[in-house]
């Protein structure tokens, strides 16, 4: 299987993860454009003038029909060109995947298009209802901060990364399927984190986040009040980390915590299990595949007021301990990066091809 992974300039952890785990399983025969040159330390992207030198021969494979498929990051300004010749010149009739990495859950108008076989949404939520609920309710403010990509929307190309709220017809789309955010096999670039995994934990619960929505700022409270009345053990940073210390705090947690940010698909969701450690999440609103069972693998709440007690009642006795295992199980089975892939590939060859 031959494949392009046309992709934005925008560095973004899912693209990372995903690129990584089809380069294991297609090696050669993956090209990326532009090429991006991946940091080892803070797993961004980077790219320079070399990135691009490399479009005359990405373009005669096109035409010559090389690819078995393209996948295509939803467009921006530095790459339009290129996905509107695709979209204009790949000769074959179906074998393009769209992978949507956006933080909200809408739904972008290239899904439309003919030759798209499969559309995959990072925040895809569970069903149509919730969706047109999240979008009454958010969709002023997505506006707003996507007000310049808008902007840019009403002319060509851009009106192909449109805005598009989901109407049932599409919601129910066979090409419309969820993706996770997924994790990177990170012991493969710090092999220094199997040393910290076996190490004792230092902390009880810690909680990395910005105090940057309401619910956030109620849990340093309430992480403050069971260190003062219950001698538990807390870590909390409302800063930035730099990214080593990051996975070492975590990775010396019995319990960390995990709520919504921008989107309600976060890093923390999967590196808290992949670090041996017990997650505590609000339940997802979104459609995550293979998704964590609740009290098995890791712990949901639907409501900031059970925070406290599930804390005080998973230490006890270290009941954490059994979420921990079952957790990392879970994620190097379903989310780690090469099996993120798999999941991509098994659905495109598999199910959409029956």
């Amino acid at each position: 299987m031959k494949i392009l992974f046309l992709n934005t300039l925008h560095s973004h952890y899912l693209k990372n993860t995903l690129y990584i785990g089809l380069k294991k399983i297609l090696g050669e025969d993956l090209d990326i454009f532009p090429y991006p040159n991946i940091d080892n330390d803070s797993f961004t992207v980077k790219y320079d003038e070399k990135s691009f030198l490399d479009w005359k021969g990405i373009k005669e494979k096109i035409d010559s029909d090389y690819y078995d498929y393209i996948i295509l990051e939803c467009i921006n300004q530095h790459t339009a060109k290129y996905v509107k010749y695709v979209l204009k010149n790949n000769h074959k009739r179906k074998n393009i995947i769209v992978v949507d990495f956006g933080d909200f859950p809408y739904i972008k108008k290239i899904i439309l298009n003919k030759k798209v076989i499969a559309y995959f949404k990072r925040e895809k939520l569970m069903d149509n209802l919730k969706a047109h609920i999240y979008l009454k309710k958010h969709l002023p403010g997505i506006l707003h901060y996507n007000c310049n990509i808008l902007s840019k929307c009403l002319s060509e190309p851009f009106i192909l990364n449109e805005l598009y709220i989901s109407p049932s017809n599409i919601f129910k789309s066979k090409k419309l399927r969820p993706i996770p955010l997924g994790v990177i096999n990170l012991e493969e670039y710090c092999p220094w984190l199997r040393n910290i995994k076996k190490k004792e934990k230092e902390y009880d619960v810690s909680f990395i986040a910005t105090p940057n929505t309401k619910e956030r700022k109620i849990i340093f409270d309430v992480l403050k009040e069971l260190e003062k009345e219950y001698d538990v053990k807390c870590y909390t940073n409302k800063g930035s980390l730099k990214f080593e210390e990051y996975l070492k705090i975590i990775s010396l947690s019995k319990i960390s915590i995990n709520t919504y940010g921008y989107g309600v698909d976060t890093f923390r969701y999967y590196e808290v299990p992949y670090l041996n450690t017990m997650l505590l999440t609000k339940k997802p609103i979104i459609e995550i595949p293979n998704n964590f069972i609740d009290r098995k693998s890791a712990v949901f709440y639907n409501n900031v007021s059970e925070v406290k007690n599930l804390i005080l009642h998973y230490l006890e006795n270290d009941k954490w301990k059994k979420i921990a295992k079952e957790g990392n199980t879970h994620v190097n089975k379903y989310f780690v990066d090469e099996k993120l892939a798999k999941y991509l590939l098994n659905i495109v060859e598999g199910e959409l091809n029956e």
